[in-house]
Protein backbone atom coordinates (compact mmCIF):
# COMPACT_ATOMS: atom_id res chain seq x y z
CA UNK A 1 0.00 0.00 0.00
CA UNK A 2 1.44 3.41 -0.96
CA UNK A 3 1.44 6.26 1.57
CA UNK A 4 -0.21 8.93 1.49
CA UNK A 5 0.86 12.40 0.21
CA UNK A 6 2.36 14.46 3.54
CA UNK A 7 0.25 17.88 3.01
CA UNK A 8 2.77 20.85 2.38
CA UNK A 9 2.67 23.61 5.08
CA UNK A 10 0.80 26.14 5.17
CA UNK A 11 2.95 28.73 5.63
CA UNK A 12 6.35 27.50 3.64
CA UNK A 13 9.45 27.59 5.35
CA UNK A 14 10.57 30.80 3.29
CA UNK A 15 7.74 32.30 5.25
CA UNK A 16 5.86 33.45 2.35
CA UNK A 17 2.36 32.69 2.18
CA UNK A 18 1.21 30.11 -0.70
CA UNK A 19 -1.78 31.50 -3.12
CA UNK A 20 -3.77 28.85 -1.72
CA UNK A 21 -3.62 29.98 1.80
CA UNK A 22 -4.22 33.87 0.88
CA UNK A 23 -7.40 32.46 -1.39
CA UNK A 24 -8.43 30.24 1.63
CA UNK A 25 -7.64 33.52 3.41
CA UNK A 26 -9.98 35.81 1.75
CA UNK A 27 -12.84 32.79 1.61
CA UNK A 28 -12.81 32.19 5.48
CA UNK A 29 -13.39 36.27 6.00
CA UNK A 30 -15.75 36.88 3.21
CA UNK A 31 -19.20 35.95 4.64
CA UNK A 32 -18.05 35.32 8.61
CA UNK A 33 -17.64 38.89 10.54
CA UNK A 34 -16.50 36.98 13.41
CA UNK A 35 -14.04 34.72 11.78
CA UNK A 36 -12.93 38.29 10.37
CA UNK A 37 -12.72 39.37 13.99
CA UNK A 38 -10.96 36.50 15.28
CA UNK A 39 -8.39 36.36 12.05
CA UNK A 40 -7.60 40.71 12.22
CA UNK A 41 -7.18 39.93 16.14
CA UNK A 42 -4.70 37.12 15.54
CA UNK A 43 -2.62 39.20 13.17
CA UNK A 44 -2.89 42.56 15.39
CA UNK A 45 -1.46 40.49 18.03
CA UNK A 46 1.54 38.82 15.87
CA UNK A 47 4.70 40.36 14.71
CA UNK A 48 3.42 40.92 11.36
CA UNK A 49 4.44 44.31 9.88
CA UNK A 50 1.21 46.90 10.24
CA UNK A 51 2.40 47.49 6.20
CA UNK A 52 1.84 43.86 5.26
CA UNK A 53 -1.06 43.48 7.06
CA UNK A 54 -2.82 46.80 5.79
CA UNK A 55 -2.33 45.91 2.47
CA UNK A 56 -3.34 42.30 3.30
CA UNK A 57 -6.43 43.02 4.57
CA UNK A 58 -6.92 46.14 1.54
CA UNK A 59 -7.40 42.79 -0.47
CA UNK A 60 -9.51 40.79 1.09
CA UNK A 61 -13.66 41.13 2.01
CA UNK A 62 -12.86 41.89 5.63
CA UNK A 63 -16.43 44.18 7.06
CA UNK A 64 -14.87 47.54 8.89
CA UNK A 65 -16.48 46.91 11.81
CA UNK A 66 -15.09 43.81 12.63
CA UNK A 67 -11.15 45.20 11.22
CA UNK A 68 -11.40 48.32 13.67
CA UNK A 69 -12.43 45.80 16.40
CA UNK A 70 -10.03 43.17 15.93
CA UNK A 71 -7.37 46.09 15.27
CA UNK A 72 -8.37 47.43 18.77
CA UNK A 73 -8.23 44.32 20.86
CA UNK A 74 -5.17 43.18 19.04
CA UNK A 75 -2.97 46.48 19.40
CA UNK A 76 -4.31 47.10 23.21
CA UNK A 77 -1.81 44.52 24.60
CA UNK A 78 1.39 46.20 23.01
CA UNK A 79 0.07 49.91 23.91
CA UNK A 80 -0.20 48.42 27.27
CA UNK A 81 3.31 47.07 27.31
CA UNK A 82 4.74 50.29 26.04
CA UNK A 83 3.26 52.07 28.28
CA UNK A 84 4.42 49.59 31.44
CA UNK A 85 7.91 50.14 29.91
CA UNK A 86 7.92 53.93 29.91
CA UNK A 87 6.85 53.82 33.08
CA UNK A 88 9.61 51.37 34.77
CA UNK A 89 12.29 53.69 32.30
CA UNK A 90 10.69 57.12 33.55
CA UNK A 91 11.41 55.73 37.34
CA UNK A 92 14.63 54.21 36.97
CA UNK A 93 15.78 57.45 35.18
CA UNK A 94 14.38 59.78 38.23
CA UNK A 95 17.22 57.75 40.19
CA UNK A 96 13.91 55.26 41.35
CA UNK A 97 14.43 51.76 42.14
CA UNK A 98 15.31 49.19 38.93
CA UNK A 99 13.50 46.60 38.40
CA UNK A 100 14.70 43.17 39.92
CA UNK A 101 16.74 41.02 37.09
CA UNK A 102 14.34 38.17 37.94
CA UNK A 103 11.15 40.49 37.20
CA UNK A 104 12.94 41.75 34.27
CA UNK A 105 13.49 37.96 32.56
CA UNK A 106 10.19 36.65 33.99
CA UNK A 107 8.63 39.79 32.47
CA UNK A 108 11.14 39.02 28.54
CA UNK A 109 9.83 34.67 29.20
CA UNK A 110 6.44 35.57 29.55
CA UNK A 111 6.26 37.97 26.60
CA UNK A 112 8.35 35.79 24.52
CA UNK A 113 5.68 32.62 25.28
CA UNK A 114 2.76 34.84 24.46
CA UNK A 115 3.97 35.36 20.95
CA UNK A 116 4.79 32.19 20.32
CA UNK A 117 1.47 30.92 21.46
CA UNK A 118 -0.53 33.80 19.32
CA UNK A 119 1.65 32.75 16.35
CA UNK A 120 0.19 29.25 16.89
CA UNK A 121 -3.10 30.23 17.62
CA UNK A 122 -2.91 32.07 14.12
CA UNK A 123 -1.12 29.43 11.95
CA UNK A 124 -3.76 27.26 13.20
CA UNK A 125 -6.64 29.07 12.01
CA UNK A 126 -5.07 29.89 8.80
CA UNK A 127 -4.35 26.29 8.52
CA UNK A 128 -8.22 25.57 9.59
CA UNK A 129 -9.37 27.97 6.81
CA UNK A 130 -6.87 26.61 4.13
CA UNK A 131 -7.99 23.24 5.25
CA UNK A 132 -12.03 24.13 4.09
CA UNK A 133 -10.55 25.38 0.38
CA UNK A 134 -10.99 22.56 -2.06
CA UNK A 135 -7.49 22.66 -4.08
CA UNK A 136 -7.03 24.84 -7.10
CA UNK A 137 -8.03 23.51 -10.19
CA UNK A 138 -11.06 21.17 -8.42
CA UNK A 139 -14.55 21.53 -9.86
CA UNK A 140 -16.86 23.38 -7.69
CA UNK A 141 -20.02 21.34 -6.41
CA UNK A 142 -23.61 22.47 -6.74
CA UNK A 143 -25.76 21.56 -4.48
CA UNK A 144 -28.78 19.57 -6.06
CA UNK A 145 -31.50 21.90 -7.45
CA UNK A 146 -35.24 21.98 -5.24
CA UNK A 147 -36.84 18.74 -6.37
CA UNK A 148 -33.05 16.48 -5.56
CA UNK A 149 -32.19 17.05 -9.64
CA UNK A 150 -28.78 18.12 -10.70
CA UNK A 151 -28.21 21.96 -11.09
CA UNK A 152 -28.82 23.21 -15.01
CA UNK A 153 -25.41 23.50 -16.68
CA UNK A 154 -24.27 27.21 -17.59
CA UNK A 155 -24.92 28.05 -20.92
CA UNK A 156 -21.56 29.31 -22.82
Amino acid sequence: AAAAPEAAPVVPAGGALSPETLRAVVQGVAGDPLKSLVLVTLIRLSPVPFVLSNYLFGLTPVPFLPYLAGTLLGTLPGFFALVSAGSVTRNFAAGGVAPSPAKLLTSVLATVAVMVAITKAAQAEISKMSAAQPPAGTPAVHPPGPGGEPPAAAEP
